[in-house]
């Protein structure tokens, strides 16, 4: 079932004179030097990579370095590199045309093979993207229910049509545009933004806006703001609300169709989503898409309809060659399930590394994707990916590559086991990131928490109609969570103060007015905090307010207390 090439230990491969002469050609014909953003590692930071070939679950740059990949081209990979059955399967194809224009045989052949995998799926139609996709389904939906307005949820990542930027993950929020220049504004006002995970949020939107949404547009599991499984009972609440208003459910599974189970992650729940759109893994690495649903909603596509959607290449035979010989391997007996096992034992060897060298890192794997993340506490949507200690990441990127591991070059991103990634790539590349993570034991901020590393699988019982609940139960102590909160509040209110610092200055702000506050505040107590509890004055408590100060036990110092962000004592009238 699986192909690998030689198996050779990963040796540093600092040395990419090439691929930085590469990419500065590249930057002077190419936008940034790249033709999609988060390739450009500025996430990350140094020069990209370029890459000369890929075979099985490596990837060789022009410099020669090889190095073991966990990218797989982002998901289209699962079955490694230029697997022999689909570059057959292609060069036939190829040898009889690249495009047609016209019908093809392998367009019928893909399609049945995967309306076989989606129950309640009766007609399905190819296009070149995942943006592509994702855009056609919401304009079927509007078509379909007469509505305008659709749900998405913040960090999940649609593709870069114009309404599914709005608090989009992935490379926009890599790049610090979750919503984009451009957009038209009344076009932005037509997406509503719920929290991912929290059911609570979408029935009281679909409330406001009663009658009038057509679509809730989900990543059934987020790949886009790291790797974020859904909580028990979400998307099945997700389904009720949606029947009960009268809206589309969507289930973008570009990411996950055909990479986590046969079919996707719906088969895995058993939720029948309306429409599911898919990508990646169905063209076997050339591009290929799909939007999918029952036959009396996709009839209203044309020709049969009068929702219009065309593409020149969609359906191309070349491309429909490769997703149907690479489908084929997948629904090899067994697949699935080493797959599967695959990216557990990778991720909890990972968590152990962590754990020894102490970093706090959290993991999550399901089928054939794993996530990583710098942080204190799980993952359980866009605010808790966005808390994640992302620089620390960018280091921990370059030593892994420097030792001969490709990663995502965002923390942002999910990572992509395939099945040719054997014993011998999974314990080379333990060996790698153990050193990666020895390197960055001294880099560790003096502020974290206790360093607890997480493996979690999907079996964790989590609660399906908010986060503060299941948070509050954590193995993480009082105040890293507090600390946390006023890391996030920090960054809303930054705009709305005054933030004046200087190597001569130790003044520091009030998070709850802006105002700079007197340098001699910061001089009353030693360097660390006592252990504190929340202001008796902040009147929301600690999770939900505008100060996120800790009141310290302190009798002769009451008007004292303790700034979590720039862990200082500060006076604070709050």
């Amino acid at each position: 079932m699986s192909h690998r090439a030689d198996a050779t230990m990963p040796t540093s491969t600092n040395q990419r004179e090439r691929s930085e002469a590469m990419h500065n050609r590249a930057a002077r014909s190419l936008v940034g030097g790249v033709n999609s953003p988060v390739r450009a590692f500025r996430s990350v930071g140094g020069s990209p990579v370029t890459v000369h070939s890929a075979q099985g679950a490596h990837v060789r740059d022009v410099d020669g370095n090889r190095y073991i990949d966990f990218v797989g081209s982002w998901g289209p990979a699962i079955v490694g590199h230029a697997h022999p059955s689909v570059l057959e399967a292609v060069n036939d194809a190829v040898s009889r045309g690249l495009s047609f224009g016209a019908p093809c045989e392998a367009e019928t052949d893909l399609a049945e093979l995967i309306l076989s995998a989606l129950p309640g799926h009766d007609r399905i139609r190819f296009v070149n993207s995942g943006t592509e996709a994702c855009m056609s389904a919401v304009r079927l939906a509007r078509a379909a229910t007469g509505c305008d307005l659709i749900i998405k949820f913040a960090g999940n990542y649609h593709g870069h049509a114009d309404a599914m930027l709005v608090e989009a993950g992935s490379g926009a929020v890599t790049h610090g545009v979750p919503t984009s220049p451009g957009i038209n504004a009344e076009l932005a006002k037509a997406t509503l933004t719920c929290r991912y995970n929290n059911a609570d949020d979408v029935r009281a939107t679909l409330a406001r806006h009663a009658g009038r949404v057509a679509a809730v547009l989900v990543e059934p599991v987020s790949g886009n703001m790291g790797l974020i499984n859904p909580v028990d009972g979400f998307l099945e609440t997700l389904r009720e609300l949606c029947t009960a208003h009268g809206a589309l459910l969507v289930f973008d599974e570009v990411m996950t169709g055909f990479r986590v189970a046969w079919g996707g992650y719906q088969t895995i729940c058993g939720i029948e989503p309306d429409v599911t759109c898919l990508g990646k893994v169905i063209g076997g690495g050339l591009p290929a898409a799909s939007y999918a649903g029952r036959a009396e909603l996709m009839d209203m596509v044309a020709p049969v309809g009068p929702v219009y959607q065309a593409g020149t290449l969609s359906g191309n035979p070349v491309a429909m060659a490769a997703g149907l010989a690479t489908l084929k391997l997948c629904r090899e007996l067994g697949f699935y399930e080493s797959l599967g096992q695959t990216s557990t034992d990778f991720t909890a060897r990972i968590a152990e590394l962590a754990r020894h060298h102490g970093h706090a890192v959290q993991t999550e794997s399901i089928g054939g994707m794993i996530g990583v993340a710098f942080s204190d506490r799980p993952l359980l949507d866009f605010q808790d990916a966005k808390a994640c200690d992302h620089e620390r990441f960018g280091r921990f990127f370059h030593a892994a590559l420097d030792r001969g591991v490709w990663l995502p070059p965002s923390g942002y991103e999910a990572w992509f086991v395939s099945a040719a990634h054997g014993p011998d790539e999974i314990d080379q590349a333990i060996t790698a990131l153990d050193a990666a993570f020895e390197s960055q034991a001294g880099a560790r901020r003096a502020s974290s928490a206790p360093a607890a590393a997480t493996s979690r699988s999907r079996s964790l019982a989590r609660s399906p109609s908010g986060c503060e609940e299941k948070r509050a139960s954590r193995p993480v102590s009082r105040l890293s969570r507090l600390r946390a909160t006023a890391s996030r509040l920090f960054q809303q209110t930054r705009p709305h103060g005054r933030w004046a610092r200087s190597s001569k200055s130790s003044k520091r702000p009030c998070l709850k007015s802006g105002s700079i506050l007197p340098s001699t505040a910061t001089r009353t107590w030693p360097p660390r905090p006592p252990r504190g509890l929340p202001s008796p004055r902040c009147p929301s408590g600690p999770t939900r307010t505008t100060c996120s100060c800790v009141r310290v036990r302190q009798p002769k110092t009451p008007s004292n207390a303790w700034c979590m962000v720039m862990k200082t004592p500060i006076h604070c009238s709050s």
